[in-house]
Parts: structure tokens; sequence; C-alpha cells
């Protein structure tokens, strides 16, 4: 049974207070993860190739001066936007649902359905939509170390 391994793994990361850095595929790419023990959970965190990670330093914007009204503003606009929820029909993986009806087709020897009568398919406009943003209330505070104040 699975359950045994996972167990096994789960309970010999929490005694040891370790984590564990593991390969997974993700999307037809090797993945780099971190796997911890959180709540009695097996939890993986995402991590990055060298390669895919940038110095902060070098692609740097102009600097600019603001006014404290257009920071103001910015501050506004953020909590306007922000979000205490991950819910609703935007966060709905329509891609995977469209994949599921077409093995399904596929499996009852039938035709797939016409891309208008797929979950969530929509037209395409005849201009490109507006961009938009959209804030999400953090539930957790990471705190970042600069090198002079890490101990």
């Amino acid at each position: 049974m699975a359950a045994n391994p996972y167990t096994l793994l789960q309970k010999a990361l929490e005694r040891s207070s370790k984590v564990a850095v593991a390969k997974y595929a993700w999307s037809g790419r090797e993945r780099l993860g971190l796997l911890r023990v959180r709540d009695n959970v097996i939890v993986l965190h995402a991590m990055r190739w060298s390669d895919e990670i940038r110095n902060p330093a070098e692609p740097k914007p102009d600097e600019v001066e603001l006014t404290d009204a257009e920071i103001t503003q910015a501050e506004q606009l953020i909590d306007r936007l922000t979000r205490d929820d991950l819910e609703g029909e935007e966060f709905t993986d329509r891609y995977t649902e469209a994949v599921e009806q077409l093995i399904e087709a596929k499996r009852e020897h039938r035709e797939p359905p016409a891309a208008a009568d797929r979950p969530g398919h929509r037209r395409r406009r005849r201009r490109p939509p507006r961009p938009h943003l959209t804030l999400y209330a953090a539930r957790t505070t990471v705190r970042y170390l600069s090198p002079d104040t890490a101990a």
C-alpha cells in the first residue's frame, strides 16, 4: 500500500526536522521541489533551477520620483482588488476539464465536443481584453532577511 511509504517518509522527516529535495515532472519539464511536513501532511514547494532565476540587480528599472498621492492611490487600488478567497469561476481548471471531455469522447468512440461546447470556453474577442490585476491577501507572512541582518 502507498500509505506505508508515505507515512514512513512523513514521520522520518518530522522526527529529523529535515526537508527533502525531490525531482518531479510538471508541464513536460523536470522540476525541483522541496518536501516538508506541515500539519501531518507532506507539502511540496516548487523550486526553480538556477537558469530560471535572474539576478534582481540586473534588469533594474530607471529611478523615478513618486508623490505621496500616487502611492496612496496605488494602495487604494490594491485594497479594492484584494480578495481573501481563491474560489469562483476564474479559478476553475478549464484545460483539464476539456482534456477529460476529449478522453471520454475517445473512450466512447464518439466525436469530441466542439470548442464552444466545452466548459469555460470563451469565443475570441475582436480586440484584446484590457489587462487587469487581482491581488490576494496573504494568510502567512514571509520575512526576508538582507545579508547584513541575517544572524
